[in-house]
């Protein structure tokens, strides 16, 4: 059973993302289970109707308890053929959101009988902070691929580049490792070259460019997804090829990132900015 632990900044784009990845997934013939750790529980929301899937931090509160088979009772079969299990979180103020992670993942790691009847697990993790429970997939033993999300604003680089500490620092400890990274809502050639540079330098591959399209807002609209609605379009063959490479990676892609310091996010991110700026012009006081 393959673990990939999807990271990036929140609102970059993850959860539409990993959904399409993950219904790819399953027509490939994988048994595929989507995770949401997240406390905003919405991953599951591209593969079944809001509401119908309980977190596993809601029924952990109302017993006071969980065992393996009663998280078991949790997972939802979507209409994409995608089962789907979301963490949760507590009410703003009221807890640690990573724990609900950390409890999800303990339970899992648990009962054995979860993981074996899944070819492949996607983990759609919130990754602008790597602590606490939202690091746990980065923890746990058993080996993962790890795939960071970003765009080419200068937040999605410095998250991105955030984790990858976090794979390096956690890496004698757990069996995470880096296999990609994939730019999510592209626009350019220059921002496509941000995300391809970043990669090169953090010591891995870029995975797939996925460019900034209206295509997935219409496809929200139906509360459908890209592969579902507009399976011919230009978006759905980037997230097809994005996960053709996923499936071709081998345990050789699989590295502990070299993430840069600070200075050098800020320089690869707007070097190319400044040649737009007008003669004697300045990012002083810029992000």
């Amino acid at each position: 059973m393959r673990k990939i632990v999807v990271l990036g900044k929140g609102g970059i784009g993850k959860s539409t993302l990993v959904a399409n990845l993950a219904i790819l997934s399953h027509r490939s013939g994988q048994r595929t289970l989507q995770m949401g750790c997240d406390p905003k529980h919405d991953s599951y929301l591209k593969h079944a109707c809001e509401g119908s899937v309980e977190t596993v931090i809601s029924r952990f509160a109302s017993l006071g308890r969980m065992n393996g088979k009663e998280l078991e009772q949790l997972i939802v079969e979507g209409r994409t053929g995608v089962h789907v299990l979301e963490a949760g979180g507590p009410e703003p103020g009221q807890g640690c959101a990573g724990r609900a992670v950390s409890i999800t993942l303990d339970l899992l790691n648990d009962y054995k009988p979860i993981y074996e009847r899944y070819d492949q697990v996607f983990y759609d993790v919130l990754g602008d902070v790597v602590c606490g429970g939202f690091a746990a997939p980065l923890r746990d033993r058993a080996a993962s691929d790890v795939i960071i999300v970003a765009s080419a604003e200068y937040m999605a680089v410095y998250a991105a580049n955030n984790i990858a500490r976090g794979i390096r620092n956690l890496a004698n400890i757990g069996g995470a490792r880096l296999i990609g990274v994939i730019g999510n809502r592209i626009h350019d050639a220059r921002e496509s070259e941000v995300i391809e540079t970043f990669a090169a330098r953090i010591g891995t591959t870029v995975l797939g460019l996925v460019p900034y399209s209206r295509a997935v807002a219409r496809a929200d609209a139906y509360g459908m997804t890209v592969i579902e609605q507009e399976s011919d379009a230009d978006l759905a063959r980037c997230y097809q090829a994005t996960y053709a490479r996923i499936a071709a990676s081998t345990p050789t892609d699989r590295t502990v990132p070299t993430p840069l310091c600070d200075a050098e996010v800020r320089d690869l991110v707007f070097e190319g900015q400044r040649t737009d700026l007008p003669s004697g012009g300045s990012l002083r006081g810029a992000p």
